[in-house]
């Protein structure tokens, strides 16, 4: 069972893979998580990794990121080209490699070889976030009340000082 929880405004979204064996053997799986990025209004990014994890990046700052989380520590991982993530999955082994350079890119995450024996539970927690700006922050300076009235003093001075020069005898 797939549980996605996610509050309106938050910046991740919790995804719990709730797996149960109702049979009479014991059973052995492998499972992925893997998406075709589009960050930032855009469909390419740069592949990263954050934490193990399999993440993306803007192309232009790099500091906006769309991350699958590895609540459960995930065994294997794979940032690349959109394409190779699918083969990947479908060949049923991730690479541990992460790409360079700005691509359409995807990611994925695997956990390996988890087992149940019959009538028991296995839960994997992961997730997606998004974090970051699209844009660099920038700091604004401020001034204090000092620092304002001495800069009006000095704007009003340079208007008196241009108005003498254009209107001599003012």
């Amino acid at each position: 069972t797939e549980t996605i929880t996610y509050v309106n405004g938050a910046p991740r979204a919790a995804i719990s893979l709730l797996f149960s064996n109702g049979g009479n053997a014991a059973v052995t799986w492998d499972t992925f998580i893997g998406a075709d990025l589009f960050l930032a209004n855009s469909d390419e990014g740069v592949p990263a990794l954050v934490g193990g994890a399999a993440a993306g990046k803007d192309c232009i700052f790099q500091n906006y990121t769309i991350l699958f989380e590895n609540g459960t520590a995930n065994d294997r991982y794979s940032a690349n080209g959109y394409g190779t993530i699918w083969s990947e999955i479908a060949a049923g082994n991730l690479s541990n490699t992460v790409a360079s350079g700005c691509l359409d890119n995807g990611i994925a995450n695997e956990w390996t070889g988890r087992n149940l024996t019959p009538g028991t539970n296995l839960t994997i927690s992961t997730g997606v976030s998004f974090t970051g700006a699209l844009a660099p922050v920038a700091t604004v300076p401020t001034l204090s009340v000092t620092g304002l009235t001495a800069l009006i003093a000095l704007l009003g001075l340079v208007g008196y000082v241009l108005a003498r020069k254009v209107f001599p005898g003012a």
